[in-house]
């Protein structure tokens, strides 16, 4: 995780990540290897009133790529959503990482409104034709829940 973040534009802070880990709102899914002490996976998260809306974020580690945990976390996930009555799961994720950016869609992910690259169709054809659009290496993606 920190290689990735040491070549974006958010830089690799690790007093930051610190923090953000054990925040009080800090949530945690752990899935250890059965039998072992070792850590497959886990998933933080926080219940988040996020532009009028409830969500819950979410993060992954690198260890759980490619196991097929994926698609059971983002389960647990949406019923954990469903008993507290959040609305979506949000994410953010660097565009570098491709992989994540396919899994993400696979699973029903879409870019959110208040990404950075997100454009509305409805405000591109008012936009002025030629206007500059910031250029970010992440997006911020979400997954509506429905009850």
């Amino acid at each position: 995780m920190a290689l990735r973040y040491e070549n974006s534009s958010f830089g690799w802070d690790p007093d930051s990540k610190r923090k953000e880990l054990f925040d009080k709102l800090s949530r945690f899914i752990l899935v250890y290897k059965e039998g072992s002490t070792e850590l497959l996976a886990f998933v933080m998260f926080r219940f988040e009133f996020e532009v009028d809306e409830d969500v819950i974020y979410w993060q992954v580690a690198s260890s759980a790529q490619g196991v097929s945990l994926g698609r059971r976390l983002i389960g647990e996930l949406e019923t954990l959503c469903r008993m507290y009555k959040m609305k979506k799961i949000m994410l953010t994720v660097l565009k570098a990482n491709s992989r994540a950016l396919e899994f993400y869609k696979a699973v029903g992910f879409t870019m959110d409104p208040t990404s950075p690259g997100y454009v509305d169709s409805d405000a591109e054809e008012e936009s002025e034709s030629g206007s500059e659009q910031e250029i970010v290496d992440y997006e911020i993606l979400s997954k509506l829940i429905l009850p």
